[in-house]
């Protein structure tokens, strides 16, 4: 059968749980009707009509110790399953009152409505978002996508499109750390909403505190949310502006110098990817370096960096074979030094950076 017959499921262990296909869609029916996680639940199903059986052995017997498992269907058929022993080259298992030895597998022993639910936040795509509100009792902002993310109506102030994106792609990717069942009785702090190119509406309500609770598109009910996701809520329009220390253009670069650590590096562009030593560099690391270089925020401090700051990292950006485009020395103190200007930056982006000028140069030594 093809996984995608499969339209009802029951878990007879302990829990009992049954699962609904309708419309292409897993819902949870028993205990409660709450949406189902579509990954783990197309994981199982392909893990279903996948066995094989290494061969076939008749009525069941007690030493392969078959205990009842699962049920299944398709329009036209019900398969009932008990799961047995692990034995020498497979496992045994029972389909409708006939066992069989089958290629081992990992089932899902132990399934509960907590880790079969969905968690995902959203139904959405990101990318097709185009219009983005947030409502508080003391603020409202609505921003709008038209050649960059700008406030409706205030196309003039520059707003930093990497905020703006970090905000909508970390609420529809994120899942819900626990699903509680009662509504909240106050009024939300606040009111977060997306709005699709094909006018498609998503709203998150949102109640601040320890912890962090949320009525959420994809999920019945209220559901505790990562508290690191409020830190991305804009309390005003300046939260927004671009404030952005470094703004590396990756098709301008021509060579970069890397040092950390005692370790260093040169990496060149030859065509549209980057040599050092005459071996190609991952893509992926070197953007990985430029999105958390983009991410630098700071005030500029004379003087900061004190006698007692040492110099950990530096990153040298070329868009030309001799002048440099940025030059950047990374302190021990969370400061840096651009261009022989000293900032004081967050050190969370800070040491992010610095994740990424290590790997790329250990990825980079190693293989050199």
């Amino acid at each position: 059968m093809r996984p995608d017959e499969v339209s009802d499921i029951i878990f007879v262990t302990e829990e009992k749980l049954r699962l609904l296909r309708k419309h292409g869609n897993w819902r949870i029916i028993e205990p409660v009707n709450v949406r189902a996680d579509e990954a783990k639940i197309s994981a199982l199903i392909s893990q279903l009509t996948g066995l094989q059986y290494l061969r076939p052995l008749g009525s069941p017997r007690r030493e392969y110790r078959l205990e009842p498992w699962l049920e299944f269907a398709t329009d036209r058929n019900r398969y009932g399953l008990s799961l047995g022993k692990k034995a020498a080259g497979g496992r045994y298992l029972a389909v409708n009152g006939r066992a069989y030895l089958v290629t081992d597998f990992d089932p899902v022993l132990s399934p509960t409505l907590e880790n079969l639910r969905n968690r995902r936040l959203s139904y959405i795509d990101g990318a097709t978002v185009t219009q983005v509100m947030v409502t508080s009792p003391d603020f409202s902002l609505h921003l709008e996508r038209r050649d960059g993310w700008h406030v409706a109506g205030q196309a003039w102030k520059r707003i930093d499109p990497l905020k703006v994106e970090a905000l909508i792609n970390s609420f529809v990717r994120a899942e819900a750390l626990k699903c509680e069942r009662e509504m909240q009785g106050r009024d939300p702090d606040v009111v977060l909403e997306f709005i699709t190119s094909d006018g498609q509406r998503e709203t998150f309500r949102i109640w601040f505190g320890c912890p962090v609770f949320a009525e959420v598109p994809a999920i019945d009910g209220v559901v505790e949310l990562d508290p690191a996701l409020t830190r991305l809520i804009p309390d005003s329009v300046s939260d927004l502006v671009d404030r952005a220390l470094i703004k590396p253009e990756a098709q301008r670069i021509r060579r970069i110098r890397l040092s950390q650590g005692g370790r260093s590096c040169e990496l060149r562009r030859s065509g549209e990817s980057f040599l050092s030593a005459g071996s190609p560099v991952a893509t992926g690391r070197i953007g990985r370096l430029l999105v958390d270089l983009r991410r630098l925020e700071g005030e500029e401090s004379s003087g900061a960096t004190g006698d007692d700051a040492k110099p950990v990292g530096r990153i040298t950006i070329y868009y030309s074979s001799k002048k440099p485009a940025f030059d950047i020395v990374i302190y021990s103190n969370y400061y840096l030094a651009l261009d022989g200007r000293t900032y004081r930056v967050r050190p969370q982006d800070l040491k992010a950076l610095q994740t990424s000028l290590g790997a790329l140069i250990s990825a980079t030594v190693k293989r050199g």
